[in-house]
């Protein structure tokens, strides 16, 4: 998107949201698998009390 002069407000706030659900362990709680709703992994964010 920035090669077309295009700012990524929504992919680098994306990006940002999954780094800190990885280093938070996400993987670990949802057994290795991809969370298929995305109550999974409001679920385990509450449960770690993510803000």
């Amino acid at each position: 998107m920035e090669e077309v002069g295009v700012e990524p407000l929504i992919a680098a706030g994306a990006k940002k949201r999954l780094g800190h659900s990885a280093a938070m362990g996400m993987n670990k709680d949802l057994g290795g698998k991809a969370p298929k709703t995305w109550e999974e992994v409001f679920a385990v964010w509450e449960k770690k009390n993510y803000k």
